[in-house]
């Protein structure tokens, strides 16, 4: 086991945010959260069970490091759900741009620090990361972001410095 406290500590404050954006999203979703609140407590007892089995094991390290890259190729990977709905529709707009954006940027970053830091336990859930992200960014480019019929009316706003496209719909009997 490395010890590495930039990594506990980027991790620990990593967990601690999910964790409130967790009870938030629970807390904002009145109508759903029987349903929410079943897969919030199955997350829990997984984790339990991972964290308990780990110390059984005769390699408690090993067993973790697998169950931490699991768990990361299950989030990133989580957005492929919609891919058919993506191909199908000819329509990106049930993807999550900014999340897969974001996860495609993180990862990129994790598998630099596993490379410099030599962990394969990094590397490699990282760099499959990146390509999953990568992958699903390139589907942005091949479909457009609304539904197929409408025209892109395409503008530019500022934030602070940074400009950013923002697409809006107008039927394409508007224009």
């Amino acid at each position: 086991m490395i010890q590495d406290d930039n990594m506990v500590a980027v991790n620990c404050l990593g967990v601690t945010i999910f964790s409130i954006y967790t009870l938030f999203y629970y807390f904002m979703t009145k109508k759903h959260r029987s349903r929410v609140g079943g897969k919030i407590l199955l997350t829990l007892a997984t984790v339990i069970l991972v964290v308990v089995a780990s110390f059984m094991s005769s390699d408690p390290i090993f067993f973790g490091g697998i169950f931490a890259d699991l768990s990361t190729l299950t989030f990133v990977a989580s957005p492929l759900a919609s891919v058919r709905l993506v191909i199908k529709n000819k329509s990106v707009e049930s993807l999550p741009f900014l999340l897969i954006l974001l996860t495609f940027l993180v990862s990129t970053l994790w598998f630099t620090y596993g490379v410099l830091i030599d962990n394969k336990f990094v590397m490699l859930p990282n760099a499959l990361s990146s390509l999953i992200a990568g992958l699903q960014l390139v589907l942005f480019l091949i479909y457009p972001s609304g539904p197929v019929g409408k025209k892109f009316k395409t503008k530019r706003v500022g934030l602070d410095s940074v400009p950013f496209l923002v697409e809006s719909f107008q039927d394409t009997e508007d224009m």
